[in-house]
């Protein structure tokens, strides 16, 4: 049975390669204004039209989530080791 989230996302969202990610299936104003983590981990996207992404990590034994820029740049929780 699929979880409520992912029938939400699956509704706005096309399923990336595998189980990795979704990606935006129409732009409807989801062109991202920015993206803020707290020293928690805690993450918020900010969209053209208005929503927001949060995610809070439940944990930091393994990483919590990934985020990419188009540029192949990206951000993760907890912060790879050096």
């Amino acid at each position: 049975m699929a979880r409520a989230q992912d029938v939400c996302f699956d509704r706005l969202f096309d399923r990336g390669k595998g189980n990795y990610g979704w990606a935006v299936k129409h732009d409807n104003g989801y062109i991202v204004l920015s993206a803020d983590q707290t020293r928690a981990g805690d993450l918020k996207v900010a969209f053209a039209n208005g929503t927001a992404l949060l995610v809070f990590p439940a944990g930091i034994s393994r990483e919590c989530w990934r985020l990419f820029k188009p540029s192949g740049e990206h951000r993760v929780f907890p912060p790879e080791p050096d």
